[in-house]
């Protein structure tokens, strides 16, 4: 046998060798990072208002609640079920609804996000066909905003922090300026410059941060 033809036999023995041990002996791996993906934490959340909105003797609240964005729609219910028993250990009550907010400045208009609604058989309207208290017939049903389901289609619409604040003063001074006793309706123009007065930003600013959020706390 000539050297060479013995060199390559050997070599291959050789990668063989190296083969077969590597299939016995375990490899090291690793172990990837894994991030906590959204249903794996709950976000923060707060109950901004609780408001009671009786019917007959039927004790019923709405609750305005405040939590992050984006949010999933377990997230929402998991926060619901914690809201319902933070609620029962103050008060006994016949239904609630929880409207949720993604910022705290917007709880003057409609919800944002969510709509939970925990009474008799879902319906708010049953609140008097059971006791107070009594909760054996009670379900929660949830409306969705679709900015919930797909927050990334909705996220550049948005308003800014600074924008809502400029919502919540373009409402509150509506109310302030409106006369109860008169059919008269106040041009947002009117109302726009006398915020523009206590804050310092434009007319158009505030007109605009007004429409943006009207249309973000309006249903989609």
């Amino acid at each position: 046998m000539g050297l060479v033809k013995k060199i390559l036999i050997g070599v291959a023995v050789l990668f063989a060798g190296i083969l077969v041990l590597g299939a016995i002996l375990p490899s090291e791996t690793k172990e990837q990072p894994t991030i906590p993906s959204a249903e794996q934490a709950l976000p923060s959340y707060e109950v901004a208002s609780r408001d009671e909105s009786p019917l007959g003797n039927a004790q019923r609240f709405e609750i305005r609640a405040v939590t992050d964005f984006p949010v999933s729609e377990d997230q929402i219910k998991e926060i619901t079920e914690r809201i319902i028993e933070e609620q029962k250990g103050i008060e006994n009550f016949n239904a609630m609804v929880i409207f949720f907010y993604d910022r705290k400045e917007l709880t003057y208009g409609a919800y944002s996000l969510a709509k939970a609604t925990y009474a008799p058989d879902g319906d708010w309207s049953k609140a008097r066909e059971v006791e107070t208290g009594d909760y054996s017939r009670h379900q929660t049903v949830y409306e969705f905003e679709d900015k919930v389901k797909d927050p990334e289609k909705y996220a550049d619409k948005r308003p800014t922090e600074e924008e809502a604040k400029l919502c919540k003063a373009f409402d509150e001074m509506g109310v302030a300026l409106t006369d109860p006793a008169s059919s008269e309706v106040l041009e947002d123009e009117e109302i726009a410059s006398k915020v523009s007065e206590q804050t310092g930003a434009s007319v158009e600013e505030i007109l605009d941060a007004a429409s943006k959020c009207a249309w973000w706390t309006s249903a989609m």
